[in-house]
This record gives C-alpha cells, structure tokens and sequence, in this order.
C-alpha cells in the first residue's frame, strides 16, 4: 500500500455509498475508504467505514478531516500528509483511528470487489438511449483477462452526481448484478472510483422491444415463442428473487437477434427471423421486498399501472403481472400506444372500473384469455402470479423454460467474464 495517491490505492473504493459497505466489511476491523458528502450541497470528503462489532453487523464511517496545515487525521493525537500514511499508521500500530471509538481498529484493507470496475477499463462510445434521469451509450470494457468487449454504459444524465443519485444507481445495480437469467440483462459492474458513474452492462443488438416492433415484421409464432415467453420467464425469475420491478413494458425490454425481416429496409434485402431473444432491462425502479409504497406523488406511465397502483400507490408482484399483460398487449399492437384514443385520467377511471383493452385480431385467443382473465383481474388475490401465467404459456405455446444447469455460471460472471453460451440450456422452443 506504498505511495500517497489514494485513488492508487486498492482499499479506496471512490464513491461507494454507505448501503453497499455491510457486504463487503465481514469481520471486526475489516474497513475501507471511500467519498461522500456529510451533508446536503457540501464538498465530499474522505470516510474511513470500519466494521467494529460483527454480532450486530456495526459499521462506524469516521471522517477524514484536514487541519489548517494541510495534513489528514481522524484523531486530535496524530497527523499525517496523506491518507494512506494515516491508514498504514493505525494498521501498524492497532490504535483505534478515533479515541471515543475505543472499538475503531484497523485490521483488515477490503478491496475492490470484482464488480467495483475501474474507468481506465471503460471506453464510453457513442450514445444509442436515453431515459428520465440517465443515458445509455455503447462502449468497450476490458475485462480482468485483457480481452475487450461490447458492452452498455448507463450514465446519470447530470455533471455533476449528487449523493441521493449515487444511492438510487447504486440500489439499481446492486439488484442487478445478484441476476443471472437469459431473459434478465446482465451487468458486469459498477465504475464508482469517481464521476461520471457508470453501469457497465452487456449489450445486445437488437435495441428495445418497443423500437424493433415499430420497424420489423413479427410474425404471431415468434411474438408468442420469443417475446410473450421471454418475457413471462424474466419476470418469473425476478419475482423468485423477491424484486418488485416496477416498470415492465415494451420499451424497457431489450433484444438480441440474428437476422430480421425489416420493413424499412430500402433495398428489400428479407432476412429470415431466425432468433430474437427478449432481455428485461431497466432496474432505475425496482425494488426489493414483497411490497412497496410509494409515498409521494411522482411521474408515472399510467398506462401500464395496475388498478391498485392507481388507488393506492402499492407495487408487489401482482401489480408486476398487471403490466406485464399491458406489454402483451403492445407486443401483437406493434408497440402502440395502450388504451389509444384515451387520456391519463379516462384511462385511470376506465381501470379502476375493469374495463379491459380488446387486442389486436392477430393474437392468438389463449393468449388473450390469459392476459384478461389472468393478468387483468381487478382483484389482485384473484390475479394469477406469475409462475401460473408462465405455464399457461408453455401449456399452449408447447414450450420449456430455460434452466441453468452450470453452477459455474455465477461464479464466472462474478468474475467478470462473460458467460459461454453452453452455461445456460436454453430449450426455449421445439425446433
């Protein structure tokens, strides 16, 4: 731990909130360093978190201060001219780093964990999304074995990141890199050293849901097969990881794909639909739990809300399924608009009273008794979850989920390489 550049150092963890250390810090004395504001619109300074009785899992964050000198200290007792002078100090000699903290001992540097990434292994190209509060560009990111990938990087739309906006992106990536699920979008990590912060995600190639069924011909088999399907499974899974999405509709799914018959396409050149793979994406308001309620009023598509939601502001699983049915519905709509023709306030009256959108001739009638009577009930204890929709499904579509069958497959994506296409069976159709 030489040198006095803290950014250097592998303890050092930049802009890591407070929600993220009790994962990291296991046992008495374990610590690591990291920035933040003590208080609203005032400079970050430098925060030591120690972890001082593990029973309780208590962590102490002690800051650094600065003395009129220039030298950093976290006790009145000693002083030093850099950071990791300080911390090499109280590791040597089993001081506590603040004498009214008699428990405060440095024991153990945590480092980075695989998904803490360094920007120097980012490269942020051009910018291919963009949402309320953040941005998405296509980049490059070097993983730990030197090899360059593809990926996405979400970026906060801000110059400057505030500490509440660290939180919200960091409560995003901390639900997603705990997925792993081809129908879930996978994250490789968080870059947080300092700002811009970044998500560094996969990228797929086929763009959101909503964009592909503006411009591409679907055929009824493959909306069924690969998209209704797909998307069942990956809210399926979520659900079974206790995550409350929050936001499912066409255009926070994501594609991959390999060959597509494009309507816009000038030249006429028709490739056959040969695959087309749906990724649900966009954690920005999901949460953990079997409920939340949202306790202020606040921008939301009401289109795609379950009557409860409207009424009362609740989110759990069953509110998840309501909407779900929603992206069904724009899925044989070529990405539509819901409920057409109707504001926000006919469109809140018209659900909370059942009213439910007819579909488009082209889907199939399994498909709309499904989501009528099984995604759309208007009491939520009678609305079917998600597992019985997804075998609805599979019953009529003659169909098997996709099952992980490498226990390895975790493990190397913790790691931060990829996953080979043989980690995860896929037999998502009878071909």
């Amino acid at each position: 731990m030489g040198g006095g550049n803290l950014d250097e150092e592998d303890y050092y963890h930049g802009l890591l909130p407070r929600e993220d250390i009790p994962h990291l810090l296991i046992n008495e004395g374990d610590f690591l360093v990291r920035s933040s504001e003590t208080a609203p619109n005032q400079p970050r300074q430098i925060i030591i978190s120690v972890l001082v009785e593990k029973v309780g899992r208590i962590v102490r964050h002690i800051v650094v201060q600065q003395n009129a000198h220039g030298k950093f200290l976290t006790d009145a007792n000693a002083s030093f001219d850099c950071v990791p002078d300080l911390i090499r100090f109280y590791l040597n000699y089993g001081e506590p780093i603040l004498s009214t903290i008699p428990n405060a001992i440095l024991k153990r540097a945590i480092t980075r964990a695989p998904w803490e990434l360094r920007h120097e292994t980012v490269i942020i190209g051009n910018k291919i999304g963009e949402g309320e509060f953040g941005e998405v560009f296509s980049g490059k990111y070097r993983l730990p074995t030197g090899r360059m990938i593809e990926v996405a990087i979400k970026a906060a739309k801000t110059a400057e990141t505030t500490k509440e906006k660290i939180k919200e992106m960091m409560k995003e990536a901390r639900l997603m890199r705990n997925y792993e699920h081809p129908n879930v979008i996978r994250m490789y990590g968080v870059c947080v050293e300092h700002e811009p912060l970044l998500i560094v995600m996969e990228l797929v190639d086929g763009g959101a849901l909503d964009d592909f069924l503006k411009k591409n011909r679907v055929s009824v088999k493959d909306k069924t097969e690969r998209l209704v399907a797909g998307g069942a499974w990956g809210l399926e899974y979520l659900h079974s990881k206790n995550c409350i999405h929050r936001d499912i509709a066409a255009r926070n799914c994501l594609l991959t794909r390999t060959g597509v018959t494009n309507q816009l396409n000038l030249q006429k050149k028709k490739k056959k639909l040969s695959l087309l793979h749906v990724k649900i994406s966009d954690f920005g308001l999901s949460r953990e739990g079997d409920e939340y309620h949202m306790t202020r009023a606040r921008r939301v598509p009401i289109k795609w809300l379950a009557p409860e939601t409207i009424q009362r502001l609740v989110y759990n699983s069953k509110t998840d399924v309501w909407s779900y049915g929603v992206m069904v519905w724009e899925i044989f709509a070529n990405a539509s608009e819901p409920y057409p023709g109707m504001t926000n306030a006919e469109v809140k009256e018209k659900v909370i009273n059942g009213y439910k959108m007819a579909f488009s001739s082209e889907a199939p009638s399994w498909i709309v008794e499904i989501v009528h009577n099984g995604c759309w009930q208007l009491n939520p204890e009678m609305r079917a979850n998600m597992g019985q929709i997804a075998r609805r499904i599979e019953h009529n579509a003659g169909l098997t989920a996709p099952v992980l069958i490498n226990t390895h497959a975790v493990s190397a994506f913790r790691s931060g390489e990829p996953l080979q296409p043989s980690s995860i069976a896929c037999s998502l159709f009878h071909l």
